[in-house]
This record gives structure tokens, sequence and C-alpha cells, in this order.
């Protein structure tokens, strides 16, 4: 009613409610929003660009809102808008101070665009529109600040175990080399549990030429375009892992017999079952000191031996493989060979499985193929 029918702007719902988004129902800002509209030819490019940098927005959170404040409370409301979310001891550890959370409940008496996250008020955000004119004034003001700020926030984040946070942090403060090796030590317990997008998510905030000369990202990179079905990027990606490995003089530990069993996987799901097999026999003949490979690989040699209907070879391998997930506290592994063994029993009519079932509940999973469509 305001923008159409006040202040006729003649805007598309969807612009409005893309603004209404951004205004976080802001009615001030609701209203300079329109002031920065009026007159303009493309409604819709400002609607979608619209930011806490606009001229009238910067000018009425500054004046009205930012420099009316004492210096350490100003100081702070700058340096912490380098985080996406706030706590006490997380604002703590990066301003290198005490009493944050005191410093939280004041600002959010004080009503000054700070979002309650909890019930508890342990967990805050600034309104979108003013964390964006706070950081603007940060990197105009304290440039050189701001990646030791970034780099508080991710070792905090580091330790409190949310590396998801931690490496955008250190990313954002610049420092490639940290942030490349906690998603190596990292990625593989996020794939295990589903989250492909969340570790592509950190490759991508990475140089792809610094992804592809580290083999521990190269792998990652092969397994999620594997799991997502896209075999000629995992090809690719294998490739380029077996090109850095190649120039580098650095321990490849198991990598090369990963490298087989990503191989074995990538025929397998194309349904080149000879193959997958031939790679696969490979694979578990290979000294296997990573138990979450030799998972992967007793899976992939059960799966090649039963699609090519050597059943009761299968079985033996099914069943290391089970072993070996209960060994690892692998429940998905555990599944897989337990459901080929159960589906190999059920078609034969004989054949029994050890008691390879564990009371334990194990918090991690193996990555390991899934049988395609192509090879079914």
């Amino acid at each position: 009613m305001l923008l159409n029918g006040v202040l006729a702007l003649g805007l598309a719902d969807s612009d409005i409610r893309l603004l209404h988004e951004r205004i976080e129902g802001w009615a001030a800002g609701l209203y300079l929003a329109a002031l920065s509209l009026a007159g303009r030819r493309d409604k819709h490019a400002f609607v979608t660009e619209f930011a806490g940098d606009n001229r009238h927005i910067v000018d009425y959170l500054s004046a009205e809102v930012l420099d009316g404040q004492e210096p350490d409370l100003r100081t702070f409301l700058v340096r912490t808008s380098v985080l996406t979310r706030l706590s006490g001891p997380l604002c703590d550890a990066v301003l290198d101070t005490a009493g944050s959370a005191s410093m939280l409940q004041k600002i959010e008496r004080d009503n000054l665009f700070l979002v309650p996250l909890d019930w508890s008020r342990r967990w805050y955000r600034y309104h979108q529109l003013f964390a964006e004119l706070l950081r603007s004034e940060l990197h105009r003001a304290e440039p050189n600040i701001v990646p030791v700020l970034h780099r508080r926030a991710a070792d905090w984040f580091r330790t409190a175990g949310l590396v998801d946070d931690a490496v955008h942090h250190l990313t954002s403060a610049g420092d490639i080399a940290a942030a490349t090796d906690l998603i190596a030590a990292k990625w593989t317990a996020e794939i295990n549990v589903g989250r492909l997008a969340t570790v592509s998510g950190w490759l991508d905030l990475l140089p792809r030429s610094v992804v592809s000369a580290d083999p521990r990202l190269g792998i990652a990179r092969a397994w999620i375009a594997l799991d997502t079905g896209h075999t000629e990027d995992a090809d690719a990606w294998i490739g380029a892992t077996e090109d850095a490995l190649a120039a580098s003089s650095s321990d490849a530990g198991t990598l090369p017999a990963e490298l087989v069993v990503l191989r074995a996987v990538s025929r397998f799901k194309i349904g080149d079952i000879e193959a997958s097999l031939s790679l696969a026999h490979q694979a578990v003949d290979l000294d296997l000191g990573d138990a979450r490979v030799g998972l992967a690989a007793y899976c992939m040699y059960g799966s090649a031996l039963y699609w090519s209907g050597r059943t009761a070879e299968a079985q033996e391998a099914y069943r290391h493989a089970a072993r070996l997930a209960d060994e690892v506290e692998n429940h998905l592994g555990r599944a897989y060979a337990l459901g080929y063994l159960a589906v190999i029993s059920a078609n034969t009519g004989c054949g029994t499985t050890p008691n390879v079932w564990s009371s334990k509940s194990p918090a991690t999973a193996a990555i390991f193929p899934r049988a395609s469509t192509s090879s079914t």
C-alpha cells in the first residue's frame, strides 16, 4: 500500500517481497528505499542490488545510529560486524576482551538493530542492512584489522567444533593455507554423513588451482562428483589428483589406493563391471592402512563380483566389508554390505551371514558406492 498505493512506484509483487525481506520489517528503512526508488527506470535492478551501502541508508544509519554511540560501543559494533552471528564468548575471543555478553544485552535493550536467534538470548545477529553498514565502516576505518578478527573467529569456531564457520572465516581472512588444511582434515566426516553440499561449498571458497594442486582436496572433489552422478567430472578430478601426486614429493599415504577405489567406483557407475572388478581387485590387494578406504574397496569389490555372477566370492567380500564397518563403527557401510548379503540370501534361498550386528551407535559413515541403474 505504501510503495504502490501511496508512492505510486509500480513495483512488481516479487520486488516488494524481496525488498521486504531485505528491510526485515524496518519501517524507516522501507521509506528510505522508496526515496531511492523514486524516478528510477529500472526499479527491479535497484531492488535486487539494494544493500547497506545505499546512500540514504548509510546517511541515516550513520547519523542517527552509529555516530551517536559511545566510542567503546561503536568499536564493538563495527569490529563484531565480521560475524554473521554473535554470542558473548565468541565476541570476547574476536575482540580479545571480556564482558561482551553484557554489551550484547545493552545493544538489544537500546534497540540497535540486534536480532535474537534463540529464546535464551545467547545468540544474536545484526539486522542485515545495519551489518552491511558496519562492515563498510570497518573496511574503511580499520582495514588492517579485518584479517585478524576473522582469524580469531576461525580459531574460536574450530575449537567449538563448528567447522563450517571456521572455514568461512579463514577464507575471509585470506588464510588459504589454513583453510585448505582444515578442509582436508574434515571433509571426510562431513561427506560420510551426507553433507556433500557443505564440502562442495568449502571447496568453492578456494581457488581452483589450490584444489587441483592438493591431492587431498582433489580426492574430495572426485567423491562428490561420483556421488552426484557426474562421472566425467570425477574422472577429471582423479586425473588432476594423479598429476598433483606426481608433482609432489610429499608422502601421499593411502591416496594411491583410494584413487584405485575411485576409478573402480567410476567404472561401476557407468556399468563397466569388468573394469570395475579388475580395479576393485587391485584395490583390495593393496596395503589399505586407512579403514575407510578399505571398507570402500571391499564394498566395491563385492558389488563388482556380485554383478559378474560370482556370488559366493561376493558374499566373502561383503562379509569382510561388514566386519570392517563394525570395527570402525560405520553404520552406512555395514548397511550397504548387509543389504547385499540379504539380497544374495533371498535370491539363492541359502547362505547365512555371521553375526556382524553391533550394539554400538556409530556417528560416522564411510564413503562407499551406490549401485547405479546402469549396473542393475
